[in-house]
């Protein structure tokens, strides 16, 4: 659920530096836990176009299920 819950981080900041610094932690870690989340459902969540990252289809899709219950913890 950690993992989860740094990627809607991810998502809502725009890249991995933005939410390190949201979140406190290392922006190493960040990247750390969004690829632990991709292999752990076998999908890509974000990927990086022109040196921007981006939300692919499956991470949206992701963020709609899964943001009301990232909202309660």
């Amino acid at each position: 659920m950690k993992a989860l819950a740094v990627y809607d981080t991810v998502a809502r900041k725009g890249g991995f530096r933005a939410a390190a610094s949201e979140l406190g932690i290392d922006h190493l870690t960040v990247a750390r836990q969004v690829r632990l989340l991709e292999s752990e459902l076998g999908v890509r969540l974000v990927a990086l176009h022109s040196q921007k990252l981006k939300i692919t289809a499956q991470g949206e899709a992701l963020l709609r299920e899964a943001r009301p219950a990232i909202e309660t913890l």
